[in-house]
C-alpha cells in the first residue's frame, strides 16, 4: 500500500511521510528555501507553527476510509484497512483490575506502520485550500507566508481560518494555546493574528514566539543558532558530569551519538551563516576535546586528530557536497535553489552548477546557495 500511496501524496509537493529516512531533511529544505528566497527581496516572513489535538487519536474512521478511497484503493486492501480499523475495543489494566471493555471509534494504531501512513493520507489534502505555503512532516505542520502588504497579512489570517473550517469537517482539532507565531524578519510588522475556537465563534490570539522547535531544530526569528549550541552544550555538561574518567574512544562514541546530532541535524537548510556562530558551534567539539587527561595541551587540530574526529565545519561541507550530490543526480525530488548548467558545448564535468545572483546575506549563505555562488559545485565530490 505504501508503495501505491505514496507516489500520489508527494504529487503535492507538500507531505513528507517519516518513514522516509531523508524526509526531515527534505521538509526542512523546502521551508529554508521558502524563508531564504523571500529574504532575497529582504521581505518579512510569518510562520505559524500549528499543534493538532490529540493528532494520531482523533481520526475518525469513516472519514479516513473515504479519503483512502478517494486515492483508489478499493476491494481487498480497503477492506484490509477497514478490519484494521473497525472494531477495536480497549480497556485499562491496573495492578491486575481491568476496566470494562469500550470501542474505539477514532484514531489510528500507534507504534505501528501503518498508522503514520494512515495519518498522512487523512491530512493531506490540507494545503489545497491554503494560499499560503504550508509544509508538513506527518503532524508536525507549518503555514508560511510573506506578510510585506496589508493584504498578505489578511491572506494570511484568513489561511487560519481555512485550517479551522477544515479540521472542523473533518473532526480534528487544533490547540490554540500551542500554535505558535514565529516572525522572521528585521522590517516584519509583526501582526497578530487569532483562531477561532472549534465548533465556536470565539477567537484565541496566538502566541507570539522568539523561538521555536522545527523538527528538532531551535528555530528563533533571526534564524541564529544560540538555542541549538545551547542545547548541545547542556548534554556535553551532562556527560563531562556523569564520567569521572573519559578516554578518547568512549569520548568519541558519546560525543557523535549524543551531542553532534543536535549541531548538525538538519544542517543542510539551516546553516550558519555569521562566523560568529560558526565558531560558536566549533566551541562545542572544542570543549568536548579537552575532557580527555592529557589532550588538554594540545592544539586544537590535534586534539581532533588524535580522537579521530572531523571538525564541525568539515561535516557541514561535507553535508552540503552530499545534498548536491543527490539534486544533481537526480537521487530523490525535492525543491531546491540549485539550477543546473545546460552548456553542453565544451567537454568536461556534466554535473555543473550555474553560479546566481543573490542581494541578501541571508540567501547568500543558506548553504546550497553558498556551494552554488561559490562555484564548487560537485565536483569536490569526486
Amino acid at each position: 500500500m505504501v508503495t501505491w500511496v505514496l507516489p500520489l501524496l508527494w504529487l503535492l509537493g507538500c507531505t513528507h511521510w517519516y518513514g522516509n529516512l531523508g524526509a526531515p531533511t527534505e521538509e526542512e529544505n523546502s521551508f529554508g528555501i521558502i524563508i531564504s528566497s523571500s529574504s532575497t527581496a529582504a521581505a518579512a516572513v510569518d510562520a505559524v507553527y500549528l499543534d493538532f489535538a490529540k493528532a494520531f487519536d482523533s481520526v475518525p474512521h469513516q472519514r479516513l476510509i473515504a479519503k483512502i478511497e478517494s486515492y483508489g484503493i478499493k476491494s481487498k486492501v480497503l477492506n484490509w484497512i477497514r478490519d484494521f480499523l473497525i472494531g477495536r475495543q480497549q480497556r485499562v489494566s491496573v495492578k491486575g483490575m481491568y476496566s470494562d471493555w469500550s470501542n474505539v471509534t477514532s484514531g489510528v494504531p500507534q507504534g505501528s506502520v501503518l498508522g503514520p501512513v494512515l495519518f498522512v493520507i487523512f491530512i493531506n489534502d490540507l494545503p489545497e485550500i491554503l494560499e499560503s505555503w504550508c509544509t508538513m512532516y506527518a503532524d508536525d505542520t507549518k503555514v508560511s507566508s510573506t506578510v510585506q502588504t496589508e493584504s498578505e497579512r489578511q491572506t494570511m489570517q484568513a489561511d487560519i481560518d481555512k485550517l479551522v473550517d477544515w479540521a472542523d469537517k473533518w473532526q480534528l482539532r487544533f490547540n490554540a494555546d500551542k500554535c505558535k507565531v514565529v516572525h522572521i524578519g528585521r522590517n516584519n510588522p509583526k501582526q497578530d493574528y487569532t483562531m477561532r475556537l472549534h465548533y465556536s465563534q470565539d477567537r484565541a490570539k496566538l502566541e507570539t514566539s522568539q523561538c521555536e522547535k522545527d523538527l528538532g531544530v531551535m528555530v528563533d526569528n533571526e534564524l541564529n543558532v544560540e538555542a541549538q549550541v545551547a542545547k548541545a552544550n547542556k548534554i556535553l555538561g551532562l556527560i563531562r558530569r556523569s564520567y569521572q574518567f573519559l578516554d578518547k574512544e568512549s569520548l568519541r562514541l558519546l560525543f557523535t551519538a549524543l551531542v553532534r546530532p543536535h549541531l548538525e541535524f538538519n544542517n543542510v537548510a539551516w546553516s550558519p551563516r555569521f562566523q560568529k556562530d560558526k565558531n560558536l558551534i566549533e566551541s562545542v567539539l572544542r570543549r568536548a576535546s579537552n575532557l580527555v587527561p592529557g589532550l588538554a595541551e594540545l592544539a586544537y587540530e590535534k586534539r581532533l586528530e588524535s580522537l579521530r574526529l572531523p571538525s564541525m565545519q568539515y561535516r557541514r561541507k561535507r553535508g552540503d557536497m552530499i545534498e548536491v550530490y543527490k539534486f544533481t543526480h537526480e537521487m530523490y525530488d525535492v525543491s531546491s535553489p540549485l539550477i543546473k548548467e545546460d552548456d553542453t558545448r565544451n567537454r568536461g564535468y556534466m554535473y555543473k552548477l550555474r553560479k546566481c545572483r543573490v542581494n541578501t546575506g541571508l540567501r547568500q549563505h543558506f548553504s546550497q546557495i553558498e556551494l552554488q555562488t561559490s562555484g564548487m559545485g560537485c565536483q569536490f565530490m569526486l
